[in-house]
């Protein structure tokens, strides 16, 4: 348990049988959720993932070939930062669709995550521009930048908040998780990424198929990703408050 939940007594100052945020949990409810609603949660990624397929397709001689070309580094990922977003979107509504244990109707949750694009849009860019500084200057202030707004996408979605605000909310709901946090995602990265890199590996003297094979698995390794963040802050609301499941789904209908 996370010293800041204790109080000078030694004793637990929460409710008694409030649920504790822990790695093991976190991460099976992760796979579990992706890999048994996998056609549903691919299709809906899949949509959002379209113009970032094609571009990468018509881009990769610069992508993947050499020399490699800037511009169509830039290009392809501001193409994909905002086909991101649409992805997150999407994924966050069926994730609670999931959890609410109701049924992910792909229009419906299309329909729902369009209107929370641009407030994940620009949290993304708000997170990841703080993280990408902090990686620069020093690996480990990035590395915490990472963990701390791990779950801002996600609150912005949900609870409809401003990028800063939810970036706030992200600090507060990850204090005291950030390790048990980096654990989930360096397990889920080494499970979902180590396969892919290594079979890309294979793949680089053609460079058909190692564009086809890293596009493809960018699409599959995006929308674990947006399950990933999703289960993470349910799991953190579970542990700091007292969370009605319909009430965080409702703000989808």
């Amino acid at each position: 348990m996370s010293d800041e939940y204790l109080s000078l007594s030694g004793t637990d100052p929460r409710p008694a049988g409030r649920p504790t945020f822990e790695f093991g949990p976190t991460l099976r409810a992760t796979f579990s959720v992706y890999f048994s609603n996998l056609v549903p949660i691919l299709a809906l990624s899949a949509i959002a993932y379209v113009p970032v397929a094609i571009t990468g397709w018509l881009l990769r001689e610069g992508l993947y070939g050499e020399p490699k070309q800037p511009l169509d580094f830039f290009g392809f990922l501001l193409v994909s930062m905002i086909c991101a977003q649409f992805e997150v979107a999407f994924v966050t509504v069926a994730v609670f669709r999931v959890l609410r244990g109701g049924k992910v109707a792909l229009g419906d949750c299309m329909k729902a995550g369009f209107r929370k694009v641009p407030v994940a849009f620009l949290t993304a860019v708000v997170v990841g521009c703080i993280t990408l500084v902090g990686t620069v200057a020093c690996l480990v202030p990035g590395i915490i930048a990472a963990m701390m707004f791990a779950v801002a996408v996600p609150a912005a979605i949900v609870e409809g908040k401003g990028a800063f605000d939810a970036m706030a909310r992200s600090r507060d709901l990850t204090k005291g998780n950030r390790w048990s946090i980096f654990a989930v995602y360096l397990c889920a990265g080494l499970v979902m990424n180590v396969p892919v890199l290594v079979a890309g590996f294979f793949m680089r003297s053609s460079l058909t198929a190692y564009a086809s094979w890293t596009i493809g698995t960018g699409w599959l390794t995006g929308a674990f990703q947006a399950v990933l963040a999703c289960v993470l802050y349910y799991h953190l609301r579970v542990a700091h408050e007292d969370v009605d499941l319909a009430d965080l789904a409702a703000v989808f209908d």
